[in-house]
């Protein structure tokens, strides 16, 4: 997942601080992104990832190997956003090959001008994200934490089936395979139901609208197409590939 993807998610997730709580942290609401990230650098391989009573989010990847004797590298950023506007229900806009000129923030018609923020001006050609001007964007520092998890993210060896997924995700976003779409690794329930994708914040064209969905093995696919037939009444075949004439296999279990 790219930086910005990351950051879409993230600040949709309601994290102002309260500086008058006393509390630590200020907002019990922090807690939600902070279980997000756990869970998410569990899956790059963090095992340790955890988060402690006081919303500090900790995870630890093993050195690189031949490097086990250097210093180790912290990376920090914060999860909390000022309370300066509200940072409840944020709608960002990804504004594309950004034109150089005024931006006009489409809830309330503000408007963003180089004169009044000149380094816009260097920004011509890339993308900006904004929030569409009701609430805060709280890409301060909500963009540190996509900048630092995209930076760890790598294939987790202990599971080959990711490190496939994602070397066919990197094809087809470098060209390799073309006239598609590819997401992944994904687990059956963001395949299937988008609703499960906005519940765990994934922003992906893919989950919840498959056409077609890639088993890491034999055993798991004919297990999920035994599944669906027998308990779901779906209807389905096996096909071969490569043949001189398409060539269909029922089950031979049965008339299904």
């Amino acid at each position: 997942m790219r930086a910005y993807e990351r950051l879409l998610n993230y600040v949709r997730v309601h994290t102002t601080s309260d500086e008058t709580s006393g509390t630590h942290p200020s907002a019990e609401r922090e807690f939600d992104l902070a279980r997000q990230l756990v869970e998410e650098m569990k899956a790059l391989g963090m095992e340790d990832a955890h988060v402690d009573e006081h919303c500090y989010v900790y995870g630890t990847l093993p050195a690189t190997p031949g490097c086990e004797d250097k210093h180790a590298l912290g990376l920090i950023a914060h999860m909390d956003t000022a309370d300066d506007a509200s940072g409840e229900n944020v709608q960002p806009i990804v504004w594309e090959n950004y034109n150089g000129g005024d931006v006009t923030l489409p809830a309330t018609g503000m408007v963003m001008k180089p004169s009044m923020f000149p380094f816009l001006t260097s920004m011509k050609g890339e993308t900006l994200i904004t929030s569409d001007g009701t609430t805060l964007l709280g890409a301060d520092d909500k963009a540190g934490i996509a900048e630092i998890l995209t930076a760890v993210e790598t294939p987790n060896p202990k599971m080959p089936e990711t490190m496939d997924a994602v070397e066919l995700k990197r094809m087809n976003r470098e060209g390799e395979i073309t006239g598609c779409l590819v997401d992944g690794p994904l687990s059956y329930d963001l395949c299937m139901d988008p609703e499960a994708a906005k519940i765990k914040g994934l922003d992906s064209e893919v989950a919840g609208d498959p056409d077609l969905i890639i088993y890491p093995n034999l055993v798991v696919g004919n297990a999920v197409s035994k599944a669906l037939v027998l308990s779901a009444g779906a209807v389905g075949s096996s096909i071969i590939l490569g043949t001189a004439v398409p060539v269909v296999l029922p089950s031979r279990g049965g008339d299904h």
